[in-house]
C-alpha cells in the first residue's frame, strides 16, 4: 500500500470516528450528572482513535471533538464569560487527552495489549478532566468563587462542578475497556482503515 493511499484511509477512519462522536454527542445531551453533560460519549471514539491511529491521530480526533463540544452549546456558560479561553480550553483538553492516550498505548501495547487498552482508556478522562479543572482555576477564577457561594472554590470545583461527572466517566471507561478492545480487534481484522498496528500484534495472545 502506498503512502498516499494509507493517509487517505487514515483520514477516512478518523472522519468516521468524528461522525460517531457527533451522533453520540446528541445522545449524551440527555445524560447529565451535576451541572454539565458527561463527555463519555465523546471520549469513547477518542480512545479508540488514539489506539488505532496513535498519538497524532488521537490529538487530531481530540481537536475535532473539541469543536463538537463548542458547537453543541455545552460550553455556553464559559463562552459568555471568556470566549477565547473557552475555545482554547475545549480544544486543548481533548487534544491532549487523545495524545496522551495514544502515547500510553504506543509505549505499552507490545508488553500487554489488555493493560495498554485499559490504561489508555483510564488516562483519557483523567487528562481531560484535569486540564478542565486547571483551566477553570486559571481563566474562570472569579466565576468559580461566585459559584462556590462562600465555600472553598477548589472544593466546590471538585465536588460539585466535576465530582459525579468525572466518577461516571472514569468508571465507565474502566468497564468499557474490554469493549474497546473487542471493537479494535473487529475493525483491524475486517477493515483496512490505514491502521498502523500489525495484524500479528492484534491477534497475539497476551502473556
Amino acid at each position: 500500500m502506498n503512502q498516499n493511499s494509507l493517509k487517505i484511509k487514515r483520514l477516512v477512519g478518523i472522519a468516521s470516528l468524528l461522525t460517531i462522536a457527533c451522533v453520540l454527542q446528541g445522545i449524551s445531551g440527555f445524560i447529565q450528572f451535576g451541572p454539565f453533560n458527561i463527555t463519555l460519549a465523546l471520549l469513547l471514539p477518542l480512545i479508540v482513535g488514539a489506539i488505532l491511529y496513535g498519538p497524532t491521530g488521537g490529538a487530531i480526533l481530540g481537536l475535532g471533538i473539541g469543536f463538537i463540544v463548542l458547537a453543541s452549546g455545552q460550553a455556553t456558560i464559559f463562552l459568555a464569560i471568556n470566549p477565547l479561553a473557552t475555545v482554547f480550553l475545549c480544544l486543548v483538553k481533548t487534544a491532549v487527552a487523545g495524545l496522551i492516550s495514544g502515547l500510553i498505548f504506543q509505549k505499552m501495547y507490545k508488553k500487554n495489549l489488555k493493560y495498554a487498552v485499559a490504561l489508555s482508556s483510564i488516562a483519557a478522562p483523567i487528562v481531560n478532566t484535569g486540564i478542565f479543572a486547571v483551566g477553570v482555576g486559571i481563566f474562570f477564577q472569579k466565576w468559580l468563587i461566585e459559584a462556590a457561594g462562600g465555600n472553598n472554590p477548589l472544593v466546590h470545583l471538585f465536588t460539585v462542578i466535576i465530582g459525579t461527572n468525572f466518577l461516571v466517566e472514569f468508571i465507565a471507561n474502566v468497564v468499557l475497556a474490554p469493549t474497546a478492545l473487542y471493537i479494535i480487534r473487529i475493525v483491524t481484522r475486517n477493515y483496512n482503515l490505514g491502521i498502523t498496528l500489525e495484524d500479528s500484534y492484534i491477534d497475539q495472545k497476551n502473556k
